[in-house]
């Protein structure tokens, strides 16, 4: 029987707040709310190595620590405030009395931990400001009300039980819309701020998907979330922190569920502001990066499916529920017919459910396409865990970018062959090396842009290969051991590899376990990655190679994937 991964405990603390007499001082929030000793035992624990760590690295303290039993993610998100999550390994018990668990200590990614501080941090700095200012101006009461405020509320929101199965991927599905309805949208955000001067900024979603933002992409991100699933508890958040600047306490609860409540039920209106229920007074406070973390207000107008988020000065209007009903009637109208063409759209859009799974993700403007996490058909832990895996080491790769130098003189001297190799530890240290050469040919698109279509064909192994590693890659079969990191010979380590440019794209293959072929490309230029599963367990490279471009072919075809 297995036990899933569970929240341990989820902290703040300062050290410099106390010493060995005062050491609860430094304590800002602490969850669950167990034994004073026991919190000052895990603050205490994690202050220690932390400066432990410091004296062998000092400008990078510790960010990450395994055990058999826990995992560690510590982030200091501001000078001397640390935020810490632990999470207790899943583990399998082998006996029916549960007596003798067996701790599975790679199932969590410290990425994919250290993903979540770090969003619990910029929502809370988004919706309160910095910890260090709120002490300056209050006192550090202030600031443990605050915090205990808003982490009562975001907690439920992260689903600890599936963090495993989680990526540090964040991005924006972007809903594309015709030229008509653009056009409508604009019409809309044009006549919001031309009637109501104090609305600054207005982001527009569809269907959890993002179709318009004025926002800056780390701002809007966070806004974005706010019209996902599980996000109710946040709204109760967002009602109960929209009137008073000053208070240090948690609204009472009854209070808190009947506002809250009467939001979270509307189909058309204002989730946020006094037009969305009877107890709240304004808009809630929001610091944003795009306005220099001034602070402004948020009103989130919702009519179905469709969302506008409207970003507004701290005026006195914002406070006006009158305000905010005429903003409703002067825009429902307009909105409505729009959620109708919207949803007409979609349908004539809809494509049929496709044969493979694969996961799209543009790091420049974060777009993220996805059928990897498919309701009808699950996917296994291990490749989950492989695509983790591969996802950082795309993050860390030495590759920089496109040598412009280089491709001129490959072009002068008429040579089309690149050279690249990726080494793949095994646990029988086995190295696979081969050359791919790459024909680019040039094909017209709509517009006046033009995609470049590459035909990758293996070669034979050097004879200085063992004849294991020969067969391994005539079959088209690598492995990826799940304790080392691919690596690539482009840094220069490789006297043999000096010549090969930084900005060539990289591509993986692997033969997972249960799930067939799994294939990743990283497009250096213009930071894109591709995963696709492809579900023909006998297939070798080439084959999985001509049905990886057919997809991108069909689904991706005006995308310049180097």
């Amino acid at each position: 029987m297995e036990q899933p991964p569970s929240l341990a405990a989820f902290f703040i603390f300062n050290p410099t707040l106390g010493d060995e007499e005062t050491e609860g001082q430094k304590n800002l929030f602490f969850y669950p709310d167990i034994e004073a000793n026991r919190q000052k035992d895990y603050i205490g624990l994690t202050e220690g190595i932390i400066n432990f760590t410091r004296d062998f690295s000092p400008d990078a303290p510790c960010d990450a620590l395994r055990c058999e039993k826990t995992r560690h993610s510590f982030y200091e998100c501001e000078k001397d405030f640390w935020m810490i999550l632990i999470m207790n390994n899943p583990c399998i018990y082998k006996d029916r009395n549960r007596s003798s668990p067996v701790y599975l200590e790679d199932e969590i990614g410290d990425s994919s931990l250290k993903a979540i501080v770090k969003r619990t941090y910029a929502t809370y700095r988004m919706f309160n400001g910095t910890m260090t200012e709120l002490v300056r101006q209050h006192s550090n009461h202030h600031l443990r009300g605050k915090l205990q405020k808003f982490m009562k509320f975001f907690i439920p929101t992260i689903d600890f039980k599936n963090v495993r199965f989680s990526m540090d991927i964040r991005g924006f599905n972007f809903m594309p819309v015709t030229r008509p309805t653009f056009l409508t949208i604009q019409y809309i955000i044009s006549m919001i701020s031309s009637t109501f001067p104090f609305v600054i900024s207005c982001s527009v979603a569809y269907n959890k998907k993002l179709i318009w933002s004025g926002l800056e992409q780390e701002d809007m991100f966070f806004l974005y979330l706010l019209d996902q699933k599980n996000m109710e508890q946040l709204y109760e958040y967002l009602a109960s922190n929209s009137d008073d600047r000053k208070s240090d306490t948690v609204q009472d609860s009854k209070q808190t569920e009947k506002s809250s409540w009467t939001i979270v039920q509307k189909d058309v209106g204002f989730l946020t502001g006094p037009a969305s229920g009877p107890l709240i007074k304004n808009a809630p406070l929001i610091s944003l990066q795009t306005y220099n973390w001034e602070k402004k207000r948020l009103a989130v107008f919702k009519s179905g499916k469709f969302s506008i988020f409207m970003i507004m000065e701290d005026v006195k209007e914002t406070a006006n529920k009158s305000v905010y009903e005429t903003l409703q009637s002067s825009i429902q109208g307009e909105v409505q017919k729009l959620e109708l063409s919207l949803s007409r759209q979609v349908q004539q859009v809809n494509r049929p459910p496709s044969s493979h799974r694969f996961l799209y993700f543009n790091a420049l403007n974060l777009a993220l396409v996805s059928t990897i996490n498919s309701e009808s058909r699950s996917i296994g832990k291990d490749t989950i865990k492989l695509i983790r895996k591969i996802h950082e080491d795309f993050q860390i790769n030495p590759w920089k970018g496109y040598d412009k130098n280089f491709h001129e003189k490959k072009m002068m001297n008429g040579s089309k062959t690149l050279v690249q190799d990726n080494q793949a530890s095994q646990s029988t240290n086995t190295s696979l090396r081969g050359k791919n050469e790459e024909k680019i040919n040039d094909t017209e698109t709509s517009g006046d842009t033009k995609d470049k279509t590459i035909e990758t064909e293996s070669k034979r192994q050097s004879n200085s290969l063992s004849e294991k590693s020969s067969e391994m890659k005539e079959k088209g079969e690598s492995s990826y051991e799940e304790k080392s990191k691919t690596k690539s010979k482009l840094s220069g380590q490789n006297k043999n590899m000096k010549d090969i440019p930084d900005g060539s794209p990289v591509h993986v293959a692997i033969k997972t376990k249960s799930d067939g072929w799994l294939v990743a490309s990283k497009a250096t230029q213009t930071q894109r990655e591709f995963f696709v599963l492809i579900e023909d367990k006998n297939g070798n490279l080439s084959s999985i190679q001509e049905e990886v471009n057919r997809l991108a072919r069909s689904y991706f075809s005006k995308i310049f994937m180097h």
